[in-house]
């Protein structure tokens, strides 16, 4: 993939933008359906922008904890309304926003979805690490 056109300098030379995949057609087909493992402080914030950035993204949270999972879902809704308010979205995107997210206490409910996961900070000493498993 090459880099896209952002913006111009003083002297009117163009400078090449980042690598974005929002910007750029990925090589490879997008993730229908994706899990999220952990739906604490960073699980709404990934569910969010993927479901905004992947329309007919279906996502399904998984937590241990049904309250970090109606919580992650106030969240995902606050964001939603906050959109809505700021013109950010659309109604139409806002709907798409909406559906075909599913949350669940049990981990076979991630089969055949792509998979995220925040690793835990006590084992890798970091919570800025993510894995992704892509199945296709």
């Amino acid at each position: 993939m090459q880099g896209v056109t952002i913006n111009s300098n003083a002297n009117n030379e163009t400078v090449p933008g980042y690598q974005n995949p929002l910007l750029i057609r990925p090589d490879r087909p997008l993730p229908a359906s994706v899990a999220i493992i952990g739906a604490g402080t960073i699980g709404p914030d990934l569910a969010y922008y993927l479901k905004s950035a992947i329309p007919g993204l279906e996502l399904v949270l998984i937590d241990i904890a049904q309250g970090a999972l109606d919580r992650a879902t106030q969240r995902i809704e606050g964001y939603v309304d906050k959109g809505l308010k700021r013109g950010k979205l659309t109604a139409q995107q806002a709907a798409g926003v909406r559906e075909n997210i599913y949350t669940s206490l049990d981990y076979s409910a991630m089969a055949n979805f792509f998979l995220m996961r925040r690793r835990p900070p006590r084992i890798l000493n970091s919570n800025e690490t993510y894995s992704v498993r892509w199945n296709r």
